[in-house]
């Protein structure tokens, strides 16, 4: 009995980590390509040419051209730091209002606030150290190292109470057998939140090469999010309810097949690259 409980719960670690890989893979590029295409959007807007394929949003005209104004620099380099904190927002009030979700879903949700908030607030600290984008808005506001530091800082430290919020909202979401103590289970958490994690990160750089290295950085910065689950308790006051997902079933399976085929789909366009206005 105790060998089929065993093989029961592994069983059940490896439907957990395969479907939060593959939910956390689409989020991951999804949040890639819509961040990329609001940077391309506002390029063609201020009639910058640029490409976005694979390894990300590529300026053709020269930083010398006039048409780099004080308002298109700071519009273009800002516009993926807000659309994904918006987007991020999107998702956090998706998964409160949704109490009772798929396990395919809830997990999509869930990676969707991850990878948006890492790429909004992690851009200030990646983009400050490597002196690009979020560094030459500084440098056209005149705001110097220090203000740069300060809100690099500041940043990691909103990505961490971001993480304390999606924390509480994982031990709201979870199941009383995979919490203990109030807390989450040491190897549901690490089968169902660092695993596919790492999984997702390794598949971006796979499919993205070498030349990505920023955003592999910046989506690496997930983890912060990641961690404050192991020590926030989930509020026992207030009028949160949240349901724990329905168990796998049919859909769920179905549904992972589709985001498979998004993902290669996401892959293709990119491979392809994308320029404003579309030619079809």
């Amino acid at each position: 009995m105790y060998s089929s409980k065993k093989n029961t719960n592994l069983f059940s670690y490896v439907e957990t980590f395969f479907t939060s890989l593959i939910t956390g893979s689409v989020a991951l590029w999804l949040v890639y390509l819509l961040s990329g295409l609001v940077t391309l959007y506002f390029c063609y807007d201020f009639n910058i040419q640029a490409h976005f394929n694979l390894t990300g949003v590529h300026f053709v005209t020269p930083n010398t051209s006039p048409l780099w104004t004080r308002d298109s620099i700071i519009t273009i380099y800002l516009s993926k730091v807000i659309f994904s904190f918006f987007n991020g927002l999107f998702f956090m009030l998706l998964f409160v209002v949704l109490q009772r979700k798929s396990s395919s879903l809830s997990l999509f949700l869930l990676w969707m606030i991850v990878f948006s908030f890492a790429n909004s607030f992690g851009v200030f600290t990646e983009e400050g150290v490597t002196k690009s984008g979020i560094y030459k808005v500084s440098q056209i506001l005149s705001l110097g190292t220090t203000v740069l530091i300060i809100a690099g800082t500041a940043s990691l430290y909103l990505l961490y109470l971001s993480g304390v919020i999606v924390g509480k909202l994982i031990l709201l979401n979870t199941k009383k057998r995979e919490k203990r103590h109030g807390r989450l289970v040491r190897w549901q958490y690490l089968f169902s939140l660092i695993f596919p994690w790492i999984g997702t990160i390794l598949l971006f750089v796979l499919l993205t090469g070498s030349a990505q290295f920023s955003q592999t950085t910046i989506f690496l910065m997930g983890i912060i999010v990641l961690l404050p689950v192991l020590w926030v308790t989930p509020s026992h006051k207030g009028n949160l309810r949240l349901k724990p997902p329905h168990p796998f079933n049919l859909l769920d399976g179905l549904t992972l097949l589709l985001l498979l085929v998004l993902i290669y789909l996401i892959y293709l366009l990119l491979k392809q690259g994308i320029v404003l206005p579309l030619v079809f």
